[in-house]
């Protein structure tokens, strides 16, 4: 499938049929097939992105030469980038930032969910016992992970703890909440420009404000690889200080 960066088109370009997964060698074939047929009829590959599944680490990190400093490979003299797919990486986070950051907790989620299902009207009406209380391969549902990560949840955590309902410390939860509800906004989002910051693309550039320190995470972004893919793979040492939690 390919997909035009800030205009509303896409188009698939070719599937194969397969007994099995597909090695990462032969997703290499066809992957650089497909860029040079492209460039060939003046379209410019500037990023692949794929799951996290096995083969496509393998293609990326082993293939391709992709690592945290090198998030991109060179191909007929064109930089193409690398990236795993932000909504998937979001089902990751509170897996990876448990038992690695301890300022942010599971449990501050559960208690909101406790206080606010009581209410007749709820600040996060699509949080539900089922994002709480995990069924079988809910770990695989995106949208769980999404509507956890969510504003509402965030603003619904923080006038908790100004009510003095929620211990104030749970303001680390808060900011890792609201920071990828606005990542994976900004990643998915095809706008250059838009009166809402966080709905403007990675790419876009200026800010003020509240939302200075997530200009700053994306100024490091179109220098680098995807915050996502460095927090989850550098884990606490990088996810601690960008969200101003003691060491």
């Amino acid at each position: 499938m390919v997909r035009e960066l800030t205009e509303k088109w896409k188009q698939a370009v070719g599937y194969f049929l397969s007994s099995g997964p597909i090695s990462a060698a032969d997703m290499k074939v066809h992957l650089l097939e497909c860029i040079t047929r492209l460039k060939d009829v003046g379209l410019k590959v500037v990023v692949i992105i794929g799951d996290h599944g096995s083969n496509n680490r393998n293609l990326f990190q082993s293939l391709l030469g992709c690592t945290i400093d090198k998030p991109f490979f060179v191909y007929n003299n064109n930089k193409v980038f690398l990236l795993y797919d932000p909504p998937h990486l979001l089902k990751s986070i509170w897996n990876m930032v448990s038992p690695l950051v301890t300022h942010i907790l599971w449990q501050h989620v559960v208690d909101f969910n406790t206080l606010d299902s009581s209410q007749s009207v709820r600040m996060a009406p699509k949080l539900t016992k089922k994002h709480i209380d995990l069924p079988a391969f809910a770990p695989l549902q995106v949208h769980l992970a999404a509507q956890v990560l969510s504003h509402s949840v965030a603003m619904g955590l923080h006038m908790m703890a100004q009510r003095d309902k929620l211990p104030e410390e749970m303001s680390y939860t808060v900011t890792l909440i609201n920071t990828f509800d606005k990542l994976l906004n900004k990643f998915n989002s095809r706008r250059l420009s838009s009166r809402t910051y966080s709905l403007r693309n990675i790419w876009s550039l200026g800010v003020s404000g509240e939302d200075a320190a997530m200009d700053k995470i994306c100024q490091n972004q179109r220098k680098n690889t995807p915050t996502m893919s460095q927090w989850l793979a550098n884990g606490s040492q990088c996810l601690t200080p960008a969200l101003g939690c003691p060491s």
